[in-house]
């Protein structure tokens, strides 16, 4: 930066000596961005072969199975009053 001064200080007055202490602080903030690119050229090579198929393999088992089922239940109870007449239709 010394030896870039006059060009780079622009319209500034400040020598370099004035200068120095805050161009390196400026300097030691600064962030250097880098990029890289990654390059890939891909080539196939036959290694090898592999055959796939299937298989239907089948076995008898007895296992218990929990099974459920609902009942409906009637039950008839007797009443020990006579009955009222009411309007029925068939």
């Amino acid at each position: 930066m010394r030896s870039g001064w006059t060009k780079a200080r622009g319209n500034s007055s400040l020598e370099w000596s004035q200068a120095r202490d805050a161009v390196k602080d400026a300097f030691d903030r600064t962030i250097q961005l880098r990029e890289e690119r990654l390059r890939v050229h891909k080539h196939t090579v036959q290694t090898g072969e592999v055959r796939v198929h299937k298989e239907v393999v089948s076995d008898v088992k007895t296992i218990q199975v929990p099974v459920e089922r609902e009942e409906v239940v009637i039950e008839r109870r007797q009443v020990n009053r006579p009955g009222t007449a009411g309007n029925i239709h068939a």
